[in-house]
């Protein structure tokens, strides 16, 4: 325990420097820890510290895990599980959204694969409106180097667009490697880095100027549902109408 407070010490002396050389406020992607009754909990998270390098709460922990690459099903109960797998130990699932403030504009962290899913950013940004904390820009961390250059990278990419679409809020995108991007709310891409090649972006995001839960927010997704309904009955009346022709 004692080492890794020393550990911690140091990491936070560095990062404090390097944001105070900036002179800047940095979103960061870190690993934390807690300790809860003597157990050590992990989490992917997201910090904003301020110019002066000074973490500013709260901090935000990723709430979707990416299953048998940040945990394994029911290693709670049964943790030999992790010895039989490369993963040395999971972690825990965030509990709830965040809002940062930043010059008066609030930043909702995400992290990942949480753009590729509709219902994990919908569930988010409604869930900040609910607080009276309605973000003005969705940002999204993300490491996609563990997929090199295959169309991964296309395709998270492309559920941005989506999800800004969707709550009709500008999505930054800062990735380790491979695709940091700017996405409107209206689905453009404004700025993407290239391919394979490691770059910085100046973004000048604008605000929304919808105030209120889009349509999205407020109905979820009752049109794909309502389309597989109408296609499983349609398909059920054709092979109704199949069987009759046959006997």
């Amino acid at each position: 325990l004692d080492e890794l407070r020393r550990n911690a010490a140091f990491i936070a002396d560095r990062l404090a420097a390097t944001v105070r050389e900036f002179g800047k406020p940095m979103l960061l992607g870190i690993a934390s820890v807690e300790f809860d009754d003597g157990r050590m909990k992990g989490f992917n998270s997201a910090l904003l510290v301020d110019a002066a390098g000074t973490p500013m709460p709260p901090r935000y922990d990723k709430q979707h895990r990416v299953i048998f690459g940040e945990f394994i099903p029911l290693a709670d109960w049964f943790p030999w599980l992790y010895t039989i797998t490369p993963l040395t130990g999971g972690i825990e699932a965030g509990k709830q959204a965040q809002a940062m403030m930043v010059d008066g504009y609030n930043l909702a962290p995400n992290i990942c694969y949480e753009t590729a899913l509709a219902r994990v950013i919908r569930r988010q940004v409604n869930e900040l409106y609910a607080r009276g904390a309605a973000p003005a820009v969705l940002v999204n961390l993300t490491n996609d180097s563990w997929f090199r250059g295959s169309s991964e990278l296309d395709l998270h990419l492309a559920c941005g667009v989506f999800r800004a679409v969707e709550v009709l809020k500008p999505l930054v995108i800062a990735a380790i490697s491979r695709f940091s991007a700017h996405i409107d709310q209206y689905g453009t891409v404004v700025l993407q880095s290239e391919r394979g090649r490691a770059e910085g972006l100046v973004a000048d995001v604008r605000r929304s100027p919808l105030s209120g839960p889009t349509f999205y927010l407020r109905y979820g997704d009752w049109l794909p549902w309502t389309c597989l309904a109408a296609a499983v009955a349609l398909a059920g009346m054709g092979l109704r109408d199949r069987r009759r022709r046959t006997t």
